[in-house]
């Protein structure tokens, strides 16, 4: 029988005593998230071998092209959540989100209405840079963000890295310990995240959603210029093929609390599928993605993969002095024999001001590089080249939290890319709006 998540909850919240039970201690939020969007039109032919009828009227070739330019006004996200600290050492959490636009993948026919976070824990769990005040132990089970992911991004958008290697929650199982030492380690054992391709803007694109269009179809969303990214978990079932991860990493605060450190080395590790497919496209994932198969005329149309062997090792780095903050990530990956690499450093800095209000705003300028580099290289005739481009991205933002409740963040997405040795741009402007209630 394979072992399911399901079971495991149950276990953990068996094991919570009736009388430790507060439930005046439940906390109950939403949030709203509203866009402005301006994205650049641009498209680069691919050797794809679609028969006339699949293209657009009067096209000889497809495309990798932006997946909605223009400006568009968009309502993207409603999420509800809840905490309920249920005793000293017991906590569950919950966020539904719906609409969800820039994470639906593809964006037209995947899920409206998701579970993004469903966990319940026993023990502390230190965030990054606090130091513990005496040596703990944590577990948790359900779904949950990756142990290795940047909690605290301060942009609409994500880097490259968050994008390509933890962008979404897993689910399973997780476990560590926090001593006052400033060590500290980590151990999970989930479902694992599938292999898929979205554009690395804030929409993922259509790929995969329609099997019989009609003929010359020509879709309102694009494909987009896609990189190879662990897409959204949809199965509960982590025996059959799971991921490992480990880390190990160490903190340091000062006397005063104005300067915080924390560093974390981490692996992972699974066994890629085939037969594996996500909500809304008849593409594959994993392996499937790989390799499309003999195409008549066209031989076979597949990335230069051998086994099915998935490894990530890379490091974690925060910094803190005062209202400074600095974040960076390095990830060295290898999907069975496809190898990149990544690097990803987020800076900003929070000033105080009152302006005309009556109450502090605080106003946070950011800057984020990241970039993707492959050692691989697919068949010409592979539907996606984009997915072993290098690419580097520089997103430069400003955040206004005019209240607790609001924040706006305005942002500028510089995204280039090497294509048959030049150098190519698809840029976006994200004006974002954001109402919290918690």
């Amino acid at each position: 029988m394979p072992l399911k998540l399901t079971a495991a909850v149950a276990l953990a919240t068996a094991s919570v005593s009736a009388n430790a039970l507060d439930i005046s201690d439940f906390k109950f939020g939403a949030e709203v998230r509203g866009h402005y969007r301006i994205s650049d039109s641009n498209r680069f032919a691919t050797q794809f071998p679609f028969p006339p009828e699949a293209l657009p009227e009067g096209e000889t070739s497809a495309f990798v092209e932006t997946v909605d330019a223009g400006e568009h006004v968009e309502l993207s996200m409603i999420a509800l959540f809840a905490r309920w600290n249920i005793s000293e050492d017991w906590l569950a959490q919950v966020r539904i989100e719906g609409i969800d636009k820039y994470e639906r993948n593809p964006t037209s026919t995947d899920r409206t209405l998701s579970v993004d976070t469903a966990f319940i824990r026993y023990g502390q769990r230190i965030p990054a840079l606090r130091l513990a005040e005496r040596n703990t132990f944590y577990a948790q089970v359900g779904k949950f963000a990756k142990m290795e992911r940047q909690v605290a991004r301060r942009t609409e958008s994500y880097g490259l890295v968050s994008t390509a290697f933890n962008r979404f929650e897993d689910t399973g199982l997780e476990a560590g310990f926090d001593l006052q030492s400033g060590w500290y380690g980590k151990f999970s054992h989930t479902v694992g995240n599938p292999v898929f391709m979205r554009d690395p803007n804030v929409l993922a694109g259509d790929n995969g959603t329609n099997p019989t269009p009609p003929p010359n179809h020509n879709p309102e969303l694009k494909s987009g210029i896609v990189i190879l990214y662990d897409a959204e978990v949809e199965g509960l079932d982590i025996s059959e093929a799971p991921e490992t991860g480990a880390a190990l990493g160490y903190r340091w605060n000062s006397k005063d609390q104005n300067q915080r450190f924390s560093a974390m080395a981490f692996t992972n590790k699974r066994q890629l599928t085939t037969d594996n497919s996500l909500h809304g496209t008849f593409y594959g994932t994993d392996i499937d993605l790989f390799d499309l198969g003999e195409v008549p005329g066209a031989g076979g149309i597949r990335l230069p993969y051998e086994g099915d062997n998935k490894t990530e090792t890379g490091l974690n780095i925060w910094y803190e002095y005062g209202n400074f903050a600095a974040f960076g990530q390095w990830v060295e990956q290898d999907m069975a024999n496809l190898g990149r690499s990544g690097q990803e450093v987020e800076l900003s800095y929070v000033f105080q001001s009152t302006f005309f209000f009556d109450q502090p705003i605080h106003i946070t300028p950011v800057i984020r590089y990241s970039q993707i580099d492959h050692d691989f290289v697919g068949t010409p005739n592979y539907p996606a080249p984009s997915v072993w481009w290098d690419w580097q991205k520089v997103d430069y933002a400003l955040n206004v939290d005019v209240t607790s409740n609001w924040r706006v963040t305005l942002e500028y997405t510089d995204n280039q890319f090497e294509r048959a040795g030049k150098t190519e741009n698809n840029n976006e402007t994200l004006l974002s709006v954001r109402w919290l209630f918690d």
